[in-house]
């Protein structure tokens, strides 16, 4: 198992003779469900708590095999505070916008972060769409930072205060940016598209800009 820059865990096994598919079974903290099936030996899962369990079960026409010894997936640096993702039903720790979900506060110290595309509520995804103000301001360790294409807004002050940040990535074209030019610093260069959004805030706020190919 590795953990991923983005917080997510890849799960990989030995691949099992006689076997057509694989069940993949997780736990987050309120007992072991099917998260999915496939044929090939490793899957990639965004998690959705600090620590989570995995076993396998190998599906042949002739017979199913035992689960496999249980796999611990633990994050040491948690890079998401799920208990502040943006609710619009509040549950205590987890909601939804529209069906989708926002990143509201950053805990971590990483220094290159990809943002996800998916968090998890549980086993249910929801597509990320936007980061809320404020919700990188002061990380003093972040160095480099991209937002997917999913990312369709950018709070006020984002990334204000964040005085080791280099480069920030922004991969939507049409991509709502903040009328706050402290929403991303001045030490930063932006990397997006020709004609984008990004490409504007940096021009209006007389950022340094750096169009990406494509």
């Amino acid at each position: 198992m590795t953990v991923n820059t983005n917080g997510s865990f890849k799960i990989s096994w030995n691949k099992v003779a006689g076997a057509d598919k694989y069940e993949i079974y997780v736990d987050n903290g309120s007992g072991y469900k099917l998260f999915q099936t496939v044929t090939g030996t490793n899957i990639t899962h965004t998690g959705g708590s600090s620590t989570v369990y995995y076993k396998v079960k190998a599906i042949g026409s002739k017979a199913v095999s035992d689960f496999s010894n249980v796999v611990i997936g633990s994050k040491t640096d948690e890079t998401y505070s799920y208990n502040s993702i943006e609710t619009g039903l509040v549950d205590t720790d987890y909601g939804i916008v529209y069906g989708a979900a926002v990143i509201k506060e950053y805990t971590g110290t990483g220094s290159e972060i990809v943002l996800p595309s998916i968090l998890y509520t549980g086993d249910a995804p929801y597509l990320v769409t936007g980061i809320e103000s404020w919700a990188f301001a002061y990380v003093s360790t972040l160095k480099k930072v991209t937002l997917p294409e999913n990312i369709a807004n950018i709070g006020m002050n984002a990334f204000s205060n964040c005085n080791n940040l280099q480069q920030v990535i922004i991969k939507n074209k049409d991509c709502t940016m903040p009328e706050c030019a402290n929403a991303i610093p001045s030490n930063a260069t932006i990397y997006g598209f020709k004609g984008s959004t990004a490409e504007q805030y940096a021009k209006t706020y007389g950022k340094k800009f750096v169009a990406l190919a494509g």
